[in-house]
């Protein structure tokens, strides 16, 4: 019976991957319901986290067909040494496509970027780092914020990377773009003015988010600023249970630490001053919090 059963999920697992074009497709129309159904209906708040919570568990086993199908096309080819490990766009490649629009319509994107960048504030003649800066859109904004500072992105994924560079030459700005890990970075000591960074660090566990935190600390100039965006601890239940299906996406390990706010700590034991929550914005998905940083003179 459970030989059946194993064959008939290899079986699936197959087709799926014979048809991963269909089921990224199916991705895309069920995050397109996620991002317009509260702009397109008028709803009460709990037919509206019911309808989320359905639509959710629907990507998410979209999403698991796709990648169970990816790794069952491979699963007779030769064994070879794996690239380092970096989590995509959204926690899966088939979500790289709709990255920017999930984002915008989310998060508060627009404010709560603006926010970072003015607290950021940025002064000519700066060198800034943008880590893991994922399509460029803080990039840009940054860009023409000051367009006088030397703006650099740096990501571990070359697939965003390119449409990064795309969008940065639409909004003809000069950025430099890297390919990098942020636990490993290309770039000399003391050498950026500011880091900034949005909506990355709860992608890591909390070891590499101390390795992250210590680059950050070496890349930066004595007195120069850490200025971050990212989930926080939630504001009460209600941001708290809507920052669940964020966990389930992107791993309980690596937000835990975000919802107990531990943020903060981390950036003291790395050895940063002033460290300080600046503030908290309400989104779809949970509490987003700024931070401030500073290394010390």
């Amino acid at each position: 019976m459970a030989g059946s059963i194993l064959t008939i999920v290899r079986r699936f697992r197959q087709a799926v991957a014979r048809h991963r074009i269909g089921i990224r497709l199916l991705i895309g129309i069920l995050a397109l319901m996620v991002i317009l159904d509260p702009l397109l209906f008028d709803r009460s708040v709990v037919h509206l986290l019911v309808g989320h919570s359905v639509i959710f568990l629907m990507l998410l086993l979209a999403l698991l067909m796709v990648e169970g199908g990816h790794q069952e096309a491979f699963v007779d080819q030769p064994s070879r040494p794996l690239a380092p490990r970096f989590v995509p766009a959204l926690g899966f490649r088939a979500l790289t496509p709709i990255y920017d629009g999930v984002v915008k319509a989310t998060t508060r994107e627009s404010l709560f970027k603006r926010m970072l960048t003015e607290q950021a504030n940025l002064q000519p003649g700066q060198h800034v780092l943008d880590l893991a800066c994922g399509t460029g859109t803080l990039a840009v904004r940054m860009a023409r914020s000051q367009p006088l500072a030397q703006i650099t992105g740096v990501d571990g994924d070359p697939e965003v990377l390119a449409r990064a560079r795309k969008k940065i030459d639409r909004a003809g700005v000069r950025v430099r773009l890297d390919h990098a890990d942020a636990t490993a970075l290309p770039y000399g000591s003391e050498q950026f003015d500011r880091v900034v960074t949005s909506l990355f660090f709860h992608h890591l566990i909390w070891a590499d988010k101390r390795r992250a935190a210590s680059e950050i600390m070496r890349v930066l100039k004595p007195g120069g600023e850490l200025h971050l965006a990212d989930w926080g601890k939630p504001k009460n239940w209600l941001m708290r249970w809507l920052f669940f299906p964020v966990q389930v996406l992107d791993g309980f390990a690596n937000t835990r630490s975000h919802v107990s706010g531990q943020l903060v700590e981390l950036f003291q034991q790395a050895g940063f001053q002033a460290v300080v929550e600046r503030g908290q914005i309400s989104t779809m998905f949970g509490t987003l919090a700024l931070y401030s940083a500073a290394r010390p003179h």
